[in-house]
Formats: C-alpha cells, sequence, structure tokens
C-alpha cells in the first residue's frame, strides 16, 4: 500500500526541514512512500532546499497553490496525491518514533471498518506561556470527541490519515475555511462513516504562539468555528455561551484565548452576509453589545436583584404594606360599614320619602291597577272573534 503524506506550509521553512529530518529516519520502505509538501505562496526558502529533499525521498513533489488556507493546500495534496492512505502532518509536527508511518498503515489493516485514523499531540520540551495554553487546549478539545471504544467524530488536523475512498466519493475540506478549526467541518461530515482516535499515534507538536501570534489565532479559531456552524444559519453560540467572559479562567492566555475567540466568532457572523464594511462593523458592534447585555443581565442584573431589591422588599416593603392592611381593617372598613349604615337609616328614607318618588309609586300603581287590565281584555275578545268566523 502507498502512502501519501501531505504536508500544507506557510513559510515555515525551519519547521518543515525538522519534520523531513524525521521522517527520513522512519523505518519505512522508501517506495511505498510518497511526500506532497503544499505551500500556500510562494516561499524561495523552500525553494532552496527542494534539491535536497529530493535527493532523500524517492517520491517527492512540492506544489504551490497561490493562496492563503491550510484547507487550500490540503485539497491540492488530495488531487495530486497516489496514495492509498493519505496522512496529514502539520508542519510544526516531528515524527518521534521511527515505527510511526509503519504502525500506521498497520492500524488501517486492521481496522478497515474506519475510514479515518489519527492520534494526539505531546510536547517535546516544556512548554511555557501561550504555547503551553495552546497545546493543552488542543489535547482537552480532542478529549470530549474520544468515546470508550476509541471511536470518535473528530480528528486533528495536523495528525490525521484517511482512506482514499473518502475522496474518491467526493469529500473534501472546507476551503473557505482559512484558519482555526479548518478540519471539525470535514470529520462532521465522514464520522458516520467511522474515525479511529489511536493514542499511540503520537507526533511531537512543537506550537509557537506567542504575543500576537497567540492573538491573531485565538481569532482565526473564533472565525473558523463559526464557519465550521453556518449551515445551521443560527446563533446557539451565542445564545448558550451569553457571557462574554465567563468560565473558570486558570490563567491570563485562558481569559485572552476566549475573548479574542469570540471576537472572531462574532466577526465572521457579521460578515456571513454580504453586504459592505461599514454594515459589517455596525453589525459586528450591535452583536458585541448584545452579548454584553446577556452578561450584564446574569453576571450583574440578576445578584443585584437578589442583593439588593429583595431585601429591601422584604424588611421594608411587605410590613409596610401590612400595616396599610392594619389601617384598612381598622379604620376604612368600619368607616364603610358607618357609612352603610348611614345610607340606610338616613339616605334611603329621606329619598323613598321624598315627593317625586311618591308620584313614581303611586302612578305605576294606577297602571298596573287600572290600565294595563283593560288591554288584556281587549286582547281576548279579539282573539275570540276569530275564532268564531
Amino acid at each position: 500500500m502507498l502512502l501519501s503524506l501531505i504536508i500544507p506550509t506557510h513559510k515555515r521553512a525551519f519547521e518543515v526541514e525538522m519534520l523531513l529530518k524525521s521522517i527520513s529516519k522512519q523505518n519505512f520502505p522508501k517506495e511505498n512512500l510518497e511526500i506532497l509538501l503544499i505551500s500556500n505562496l510562494k516561499d524561495f526558502s523552500l525553494r532552496n532546499r527542494l534539491p535536497q529533499w529530493r535527493k532523500q525521498f524517492l517520491k517527492f513533489k512540492y506544489k504551490e497553490v497561490g493562496l492563503k488556507g491550510v484547507n487550500k493546500a490540503r485539497n491540492m495534496g488530495i488531487r495530486f496525491a497516489r496514495g492509498d492512505i493519505l496522512y496529514f502532518l502539520d508542519d510544526d509536527c516531528v515524527l518521534f518514533d521511527k515505527n510511526h508511518l509503519h504502525n500506521l498503515m498497520e492500524a488501517h489493516k486492521n481496522h478497515p471498518d474506519v475510514v479515518g485514523i489519527g492520534g494526539p499531540y505531546k510536547s517535546q520540551n516544556i512548554l511555557l506561556g501561550g504555547d503551553k495554553f495552546y497545546h493543552e487546549n488542543t489535547s482537552s478539545w480532542i478529549c470530549k470527541f474520544v468515546q470508550l471504544d476509541n471511536k470518535t467524530s473528530q480528528l486533528l488536523g495536523g495528525n490525521a490519515s484517511y482512506k482514499r475512498s473518502v475522496f474518491d466519493r467526493g469529500f473534501y475540506f472546507n476551503p473557505y475555511i482559512i484558519f482555526g478549526g479548518s478540519e471539525e467541518s470535514f470529520n462532521n461530515s465522514i464520522k458516520d462513516l467511522g474515525l479511529l482516535f489511536d493514542k499511540n499515534l503520537w507526533v511531537y507538536h512543537r506550537p509557537k504562539v506567542k504575543g500576537f501570534v497567540f492573538i491573531k489565532k485565538s481569532f482565526q479559531q473564533g472565525r473558523g468555528s463559526f464557519k465550521n456552524r453556518f449551515q445551521f444559519k443560527t446563533l446557539d453560540f451565542l445564545k448558550e455561551e451569553w457571557a462574554f467572559l465567563h468560565g473558570n479562567h486558570t490563567s491570563y492566555y485562558s481569559l485572552l484565548y476566549q475573548f479574542f475567540f469570540k471576537m472572531g466568532y462574532f466577526w465572521e457572523y457579521s460578515s456571513s452576509r454580504k453586504k459592505g464594511f461599514l454594515f459589517k462593523t455596525i453589525r459586528f458592534i450591535f452583536i458585541l453589545l448584545k452579548s454584553r447585555w446577556y452578561f450584564f443581565r446574569q453576571k450583574v442584573l440578576l445578584p443585584l436583584i437578589g442583593k439588593l431589591i429583595v431585601p429591601i422588599f422584604g424588611k421594608l416593603i411587605v410590613p409596610i404594606f401590612y400595616k396599610s392592611l392594619w389601617v384598612y381593617g381598622k379604620l376604612i372598613v368600619p368607616i364603610f360599614y358607618k357609612s352603610l349604615w348611614v345610607y340606610g337609616k338616613l339616605i334611603v328614607p329621606i329619598f323613598y320619602k321624598s315627593p317625586p318618588m311618591k308620584v313614581y309609586y303611586f302612578s305605576r300603581y294606577q297602571y298596573y291597577k287600572r290600565i294595563k287590565p283593560i288591554f288584556k281584555k281587549k286582547n281576548i275578545k279579539k282573539s275570540s272573534f276569530i275564532i268564531k268566523k
């Protein structure tokens, strides 16, 4: 079986050289190994080292996409690859175990029912600051999807291999995701075909995400996270994670990551509708303020009501209300009943004894006693006449 190793890169000649050195030390037949180095843009430092690398490997290809985007480079590698297994490695990784590629191929032979097999990252040196947080965050992210039988719905994009049959069916990486969660939507589309996470297939990962690079990467991952969920056309992320800054942040880097990750997510959401830059900016500010309102309501307003307004209501308003009820029962109600007594003893007799009321009742009595019976007798005679006829 031919193994095609696809390495996307972008201006990292030194890292690529370290990776290719580790590959050259593998206990794997060189005639069964194909290497495709795919650069996003023109890189003369890579071009200068191509003759050296072509001597080391029998099957070595170098291509340039001309555009930024790790998925664009991966898709180009898929197009030119000829292997039965396509193995994607990030350029900042190193293979430490000399039998790594051999174990990878054996895993595919032993599990013909799965289409993708990947492994974790390990740190070669003691990581600090942003590098440490990024490595720990990546490890915790992938562990959320791994099941007890090592089946998973996600693989790390920098250490994942797939059978050629997957791409023959028409599955490809989303080219619109430049950076950040670039492999997530692809793995979601093929997870029903079977993905396996093998902890023994680990590689050394050497992230360099310090300073502005850390901020940029966090922002890009937020943008990629929205693009992976854009097909649902919803903002559940905003509704579920209402707090712009939330959770138990263990370090300054975790706080910084959450901030710029969500900034990237909101910016991509505001840019999802094809309008001008001004409209995107206004929409972004509106979403930002809306998220701030969620945060203010849950973190400030509701605790304020619980700690201030409720005690004030219980200590002042409720007692005053009950005292007002006492006043109502002791003063208002008796006065009301006394007014009824006055009404029944004084107002009603005076009203009925008034001359207009006497005239009204006398005329009513005369009507029912003398006039109405006459009309009744006439109606009886008329009906009897009709019957005789």
